[in-house]
């Protein structure tokens, strides 16, 4: 296939201590051997499943391409960046199982830590799947992580790594030493659930750590020095640069010796340079792959990088790792039977009108209430009233879904049951609160207020008023179409159910949101994504659109 180089960087003759940026062309011939290759997959969120309508190529065409890459680059190493399973209803659903075996196919050993590796929890990561059928067994993988320790001691735990040397083969220079560093934001324990990461810390001082750790005797002696960072990056015009400010000032003084930077978590395409560092980051699913592209010349010395992205496409493959990778995701999708419908995984239950779909996008619509969080929170409260056999919308119940728990938008046309599933593929415990009206108003505020999206909601409209720069809702109402509008009264109390992810202080949502006492603990069968599975196969017998009508709203009024 060829290969289509969608940016390369700067012009030839700047130059990165000492070393040229350099242009790449496209397509390039095969690279001579004295150039190697580090190949980046990043958030790949166990993306096993091709999905035209939102981009995903799918582990087949990932595998085939990277296949490409490895023999235009015959002196190559492939790392994951983190955040290679969960995420994903169809990884969470096969409890990452094809893990394993898909990255001994692509050659991948070595991996950061993202936050999703820990949805699990510790035990299952320190596991490595030792116990699952399907692992090779010639295959490990080494989890590289210098910024994570024990509470009670201080180490590393011993699932994790700080640094690794791994020795890459050249024609015309012998054995090339890369040294690879792991770090994970600082943020990893507000993105899984909390006894996930009990007993851990995660230091933030990101650049003491590197610089420590890059002056251990087996990094000074290695030939290369490679960040491996599961912390966002994005594109700020035509520079790369760190998302977080304070993670953006942390960095900004990593030691002279650093390389390259493999970068993901912030699902962003990036390429270019943060303080004259060459860094890659490949969006998410296997949509991008990155590389850092390192040359060396006569005199033995390291001359030029050429870092870039590659898009992952349709790609025609009739070897025989495609051939099996293919038959296996088709032999699983054919096969599984999800639990709460006794569906299988391609059967249809749902249709989207509309030529746009319904839009859930964090990069794209973050700050919104939209259709499908209406709809995502109207089968949680629907979950409830069928517990408790009140299933008249004349009674009161409210759902909230924070903005990052619903993972995909939802195509023009017919949803399956893995379509579906993959809008919510955490499959959290739902709890249900009864909460003064003062209580849920103080909620939607912090809903709005929230750094990582705006709260979802079910047939709501929240008045508020922003003031100073501070917002305040200041009235609630309950809409049912075609029926008056009910104002929640502060003191009276109503059911709310909402997932334990941010009732246990996940996204930055305050627990005393949702306090013990208010918590109806005998409710505690219900589940996010089979709430939402049953609610399109079952309850709505519509037709699913932007338009919705029982869609929350936000009133804003400014003084």
């Amino acid at each position: 296939m060829k290969t289509r180089i969608i940016q390369s960087l700067l012009a030839a003759g700047i130059l990165l201590q000492g070393v040229a940026i350099v242009k790449a062309s496209s397509p390039e011939p095969i690279q001579p051997k004295d150039t190697i290759a580090i190949i980046c997959l990043n958030d790949f969120h166990g993306g096993f499943v091709q999905d035209v309508n939102l981009g995903v190529p799918g582990a087949g065409n990932l595998y085939s391409s990277i296949e490409n890459l490895k023999k235009r680059y015959p002196s190559n190493m492939v790392i994951a960046v983190g955040d290679n399973f969960g995420g994903s209803f169809f990884s969470n659903l096969t409890h990452g199982k094809l893990i394993p075996y898909y990255f001994n196919e692509l050659g991948i050993t070595l991996s950061a830590l993202g936050n999703h590796e820990f949805d699990n929890g510790q035990e299952f990561l320190r596991g490595k799947w030792k116990n699952e059928a399907s692992r090779p067994a010639n295959w490990d993988i080494t989890y590289i992580c210098a910024n994570i320790e024990l509470q009670k001691d201080g180490k590393l735990p011993d699932y994790a790594v700080a640094d690794v040397v791994h020795q890459i083969s050249t024609k015309n220079h012998g054995i090339v030493n890369v040294g690879l560093v792991g770090l994970v934001t600082k943020s990893a324990p507000s993105g899984t659930k909390k006894e996930n990461v009990e007993g851990l810390i995660f230091e933030s001082k990101y650049s003491s750590i590197v610089d420590a750790i890059c002056k251990k005797e087996s990094l000074t002696k290695a030939d290369l020095q490679i960040l491996v960072a599961h912390i966002g990056t994005e594109m700020q015009g035509n520079a790369p640069a760190w998302m977080e400010k304070d993670e953006r000032e942390e960095l900004s003084s990593l030691p002279e010796s650093i390389r390259g930077i493999a970068s993901g978590h912030s699902h962003k395409q990036v390429v270019g340079t943060i303080n004259k560092v060459p860094v890659v980051q490949g969006e998410i699913n296997g949509k991008y792959v990155g590389v850092l592209r390192y040359t060396w010349g006569d005199d033995k010395k390291l001359v030029a990088v050429a870092p870039m992205l590659e898009k992952v496409k349709e790609v025609s493959d009739a070897s025989k790792g495609r051939k099996d990778i293919d038959n296996t995701i088709k032999n699983i999708l054919d096969s599984t039977t999800e639990p709460s419908t006794q569906k299988k995984l391609t059967a249809k239950i749902a249709t989207v009108e509309g030529d746009a779909g319904l839009l859930h996008d964090r990069n794209k619509n973050s700050r919104s209430l939209t259709a499908l969080g209406s709809y995502v929170c109207m089968a949680y409260a629907q979950a409830y009233r069928e517990k408790v056999q009140k299933t008249n919308m004349d009674n009161i119940v409210l759902a909230f879904c924070h903005f990052g728990g619903i993972r995909r938008s939802l195509p023009k046309g017919e949803i399956t049951v893995l379509d579906a599933g993959e809008v919510l593929p955490f499959e959290n415990k739902l709890r249900v609160y009864n909460l003064t009206g003062k209580e849920i108003r103080n909620i939607i505020e912090a809903g709005i207020k929230n750094g990582k999206g705006q709260l979802q909601m079910n047939n709501i409209v929240a008045d508020s008023i922003r003031y100073n720069g501070v917002t305040r809702v200041v009235n609630v109402h309950y809409v049912v179409p075609g029926k008056s509008d009910i104002i929640l009264n502060d003191s009276d109390t109503y059911p709310v159910v909402v997932d334990e992810f941010i009732a246990t202080g996940g996204d930055g949502y305050a627990t005393t949101l949702f306090p013990e006492s208010a918590w109806l603990k005998n409710i505690d069968t219900l589940y996010t994504t089979p709430a939402f599975l049953k609610f399109l196969s079952t309850t709505l017998k519509e037709s699913m659109n932007e338009n919705y009508s029982f869609k929350a709203k936000l009133n804003n009024a400014e003084q």
